[in-house]
């Protein structure tokens, strides 16, 4: 493992600072929902040349979820391993999902198609995720306040 991908996997759910979250644009862009569906490939085309190495990791993602055991096609499987596996690709992404500018995600509007076709497919579970923030923030937090 690269020095960067450890990193970016010790980072993924850690951020500098309360500010980080609250200043993150929180408005949902709901202009892919009506595109197709397309194969991961397809629609990680408009992203290629921003992330390298990109293509290494989707060939990656795929033979991964090769005959994987579930509801999913292997693309959506992929798509999913993707997003998670730590690369630029998932800093990218979140990246252009709180970027104030909301045109900036546009490229990336194929793959959340299949990336959320994908979660939809996949049975809900309640649990608790964690999120870590650098530092002592409880004064930055109101009770009963929600971020999201």
């Amino acid at each position: 493992m690269t020095q960067e991908e450890t990193f970016n996997r010790s980072q993924r759910f850690v951020n500098s600072a309360v500010e980080e979250l609250q200043k993150a644009n929180h408005s949902p862009r709901f202009d892919y929902q009506d595109l197709p569906v397309l194969s991961l490939e397809k629609a990680l085309e408009k992203v290629i040349l921003m992330i390298p190495q990109l293509m290494n990791y989707i060939v990656g993602a795929q033979k991964k979820c090769y005959n994987m055991d579930t509801p999913l096609a292997c693309d959506e499987s992929a798509a999913i391993y993707l997003y998670i596996m730590p690369t630029p690709f998932f800093s990218c992404l979140n990246e252009k999902l709180c970027a104030e500018d909301r045109n900036a995600l546009k490229p990336c509007f194929a793959f959340m198609k299949l990336f959320i076709s994908a979660l939809e497919k996949l049975p809900s579970l309640k649990l608790t995720v964690g999120r870590d923030v650098v530092g002592n923030v409880g004064s930055a937090f109101v009770q009963d306040y929600e971020i999201w």
